[in-house]
Formats: structure tokens, sequence, C-alpha cells
């Protein structure tokens, strides 16, 4: 922006007549240096100030997130929970859901179905572990695993989790940390799956389903 950020050289301090004469010549540079440090103050606030920018749902169009920028959706009874939000290659997100619900016996899943479906090729690899506050720990391994999606939680419902997703076209993956309940048992979990299918491009994020009727808040965050 500013080409010319070099001194003036300053002259023979001999010359009595010269350090007035450089006077306005320094205040200029001093001044031309002040402007740009000012402009370079002023494109750090405003990226530090849009880092963290809300996006709202217009109703129709999936939301496009900026890196940094965030989403916020409440959910009352849902069983299905859209994102709505437009994503593609080589992204990565990151989904928080806090809520409650009535845990029920069944050992149904909380699912992410990515482009708000089951997907074509569903076939997973799915890593996870888990513990039960009646059980020791537990973990697995299973190879081409289908489910109808990437796995948020082990079984039963969801209370709470985190999931960093990664939307690359040629490696899909999800990791996942929950904490919920069936009605005999609270559970936490890990969760590492990647789904096979490396031709389909994932452009919506996706919808969640629960096997229980869900109330909380989901926040989705692009952090690459």
């Amino acid at each position: 922006m500013y080409q010319n950020l070099n001194p003036p050289p300053f002259k023979d301090p001999v010359d009595q007549g010269s350090r007035g004469s450089l006077m306005p010549t320094w205040h200029a540079w001093f001044s031309q240096l002040f402007k740009w440090l000012q402009s370079l103050g002023n494109s750090v606030s405003n990226l530090v100030s849009n880092y963290n920018t809300a996006v709202v749902w217009d109703g129709v169009n999936d939301r496009v997130l900026g890196v940094g920028q965030i989403t916020q959706d409440s959910f009352t009874s849902a069983t299905s929970i859209p994102l709505h939000i437009a994503c593609g290659d080589g992204q990565v997100y990151e989904i928080e859901l806090n809520g409650t619900y009535t845990p029920s016996a069944n050992a149904a899943v909380t699912l992410l179905q990515p482009n708000n479906a089951v997907p074509t090729t569903n076939s997973f690899n799915l890593y996870q572990v888990y513990g039960f506050n009646s059980t020791s720990v537990n973990s697995g391994y299973f190879a081409a695993f289908a489910e109808g999606g990437f796995r948020l939680s082990v079984s039963g419902g969801l209370f709470s989790g985190t999931a960093k997703v990664f939307t690359s076209t040629a490696a899909k993956s999800v990791i996942a940390h929950s904490a919920g309940a069936t009605s005999t048992n609270n559970y936490n979990s890990e969760i590492r799956e990647y789904w096979n299918d490396t031709t389909t491009v994932w452009s919506s994020l996706g919808t969640i389903t629960t096997p229980n009727a869900w109330t909380g808040t989901v926040v989705v965050r692009r952090i690459a």
C-alpha cells in the first residue's frame, strides 16, 4: 500500500540549517507510517469481529458459512434436526448439541445423514469406545458398517455432544463425543467413522436424526 517508507537521509549535522529543513520530511514519513499501522490495525479488528459472526437461516436456502462463522438453532420435541448448511469438498465443521429427552430402552442411535438423506453408498468404517455406568469400558471396530448415516451416539438418545465433520469428497469422516442414556444406563462415548464413498460430493451438511423426541440447541461452526 505504501511503497516508500524509507526515512529520508540525514544531512551533515554541521550544516545548521539542515535540521530545520528535514523536519517537514520526517513529519510526512511518520504520518505515512502511522496511517499504514492504523489501516493494519483496522484490518485485524475487522477479522476478529467477523470471526464469530452468527449466520441466520433465511427459511429457504442452506446457509453458507465462512471460516469461523457460526449458526445456532433450537428444537423442541424433534426427532429430525435439519442443519440447513451448505458445504463442499475439503471443509471442516464442528457441531455442538445440548438438550434433553426421555430415555427409552431401545438401542437406536443418533445419526448425521449427509446431504439430508440415507447415503446411497451405505457403507462405513466405524470405531467406537464407550462406557455405561453399570459396566466396564467397551470398544469395537466395524468394517463396511451399514446404518444410514454417521453415528453420533452409541445407544439410546443423546443429552450432549460434539462432532468434528470433515467433508473432503475422497475422505469423508466424523469424530464424535457424546453423553446420553437409555432407560437403565448413562453412557459416554467416542466414535470415529469413515464413509467409504469416495465420489459423492458432500454438499449439504445434513440432518441429525434422534431415536427420542429431543429438545435443545444445536450450534455449528465452520473451522476450516
